[in-house]
């Protein structure tokens, strides 16, 4: 009796942080340039770490933040990273763009992606691509709750149209409130 009663008592004590660690860990968040950022964090705080390691600029024009990686003085252009918005002083959208190199190991940029748009969402994932007027494949969109993966493939077609650059990246939402 003793014993189931130490049981008992143990996982009322367990349990509940358990589950506020899950909790935390099933919040979608995206790492960019190094900085781990959450859907739902301070706004505050989500700004002045990400300007630890990246250039953050107000852009009034799409009413959000730009994020680009900071270049050495001298050495070329900045790169483009993604962007950040908030509501209510808190972290509501986050995108990331992924550096695919010169796209010989496409498959580690996009597998990363695709753990990206995943995490902290516990629905199922759909898939979907989109054609350009000549039947080739453009871009496949995979959709996980709210979130978003884009792989845009490079297609230019016989007139010229279409876009020359591969590129891949992740938008993550805030969760849409139940009941709506």
């Amino acid at each position: 009796m003793r014993l189931a009663l130490c049981a008992a008592l143990a996982l009322a004590i367990v349990a509940p942080a358990a589950a506020a660690g899950a909790q935390a860990a099933d919040v979608p968040s995206l790492k960019v340039n190094g900085v781990e950022v959450r859907i739902g964090e301070d706004s505050a705080a989500a700004l002045a770490a990400l300007r630890d390691s990246a250039n953050v600029t107000y852009q009034d024009a799409f009413k959000s933040w730009e994020i680009d990686r900071k270049r050495a003085a001298g050495r070329g252009d900045s790169t483009f990273l993604g962007w950040i918005n908030f509501t209510n002083g808190v972290v509501s959208t986050l995108s990331k763009t992924y550096d695919i190199g010169n796209g010989r190991d496409l498959s580690a940029a996009y597998t990363e992606a695709l753990f990206d748009v995943q995490r902290g969402v516990n629905e199922a994932c759909h898939t979907s691509y989109l054609r350009a007027n000549d039947g080739h494949v453009t871009q496949l969109q995979t959709v996980c709750g709210p979130n978003s993966l884009t792989f845009g493939l490079s297609h230019v077609g016989k007139a010229g149209e279409g876009v020359s650059a591969t590129n891949i990246s992740v938008l993550v939402r805030a969760p849409a409130a139940k009941g709506r």
